[in-house]
């Protein structure tokens, strides 16, 4: 599956994101956004109207957020979707 140049790989039960030659992984991207803003897992999950078991399966690869969860997931980590699964700013 390829968005807007990204290919999505399910890999070893991780989700990882190609651009390029380059792979990043979703789960670790927003595990670091997260921790950048001093959020703990149960806060964030709070902000999103989910559980901490739902939000710590995202870090975990065992899940991927709907479309409207990864929307306000960007919006409180100060980024946008394409960078959260790309990993780079201004992507």
């Amino acid at each position: 599956m390829t968005l807007s140049r990204l290919t999505l790989d399910i890999t070893n039960g991780r989700l990882v994101l190609k651009r390029g030659g380059d792979e990043m992984s979703f789960a670790e991207n927003i595990k670091s956004l997260r921790e950048a803003h001093g959020y703990t897992q149960a806060e964030l999950a709070n902000l999103l109207g989910i559980t901490q078991t739902a939000y710590a399966k995202y870090e975990l690869s065992i899940n991927i957020p709907t479309l409207y969860i990864a929307v306000k997931l960007a919006r409180l980590l100060g980024t946008t979707c394409e960078e959260l699964v790309s990993g780079k700013k201004g992507a």
